[in-house]
C-alpha cells in the first residue's frame, strides 16, 4: 500500500473547538503523551504517524500511536503508544480545544 499523498491538515482554530467540544460531549475530552516518547517512536524510517481508536480494560476509549513508514505501512514492530495522562485530569488550561 502506498502512503497517501500529501496534503494539508490544516483546520481553523474554529472548526477544531468545534469538533473537540462534539467529542466531549461523549467521551474524554483528549489525551497527553510526552514529546521524547513520540520523537522515540518516530525513527528514521517513518514519514508520519497513525492513529486507531481502541477500548482499554475498564472500557475507556483510547488512541493507540504508530509510526508510518514511506509505503504507508504501520512500524507496528516498534514503540506503539497509548496510555495517555487522560484529560481531564490532566487538561492544560481551559481554551477552545478543552473547554469549548
Amino acid at each position: 500500500m502506498a502512503a497517501p499523498e500529501p496534503k494539508d491538515h490544516t483546520i481553523t482554530l474554529k472548526t477544531a473547538s468545534e469538533m473537540t467540544q462534539r467529542y466531549r460531549d461523549n467521551f474524554i475530552k483528549g489525551g497527553f503523551f510526552w514529546k521524547d516518547q513520540i520523537l522515540d517512536m518516530l525513527t528514521e524510517d517513518s514519514i508520519g504517524m497513525r492513529y486507531y481508536y481502541g477500548i482499554n480494560e475498564v472500557g475507556k476509549k483510547v488512541i493507540i500511536l504508530t509510526a508510518v513508514d514511506a509505503d504507508g505501512d504501520d512500524i507496528y514492530e516498534g514503540r506503539l503508544m497509548e496510555f495517555a495522562s487522560p484529560c481531564p485530569a490532566t487538561c492544560g488550561s481551559p481554551n477552545p480545544l478543552n473547554n469549548g
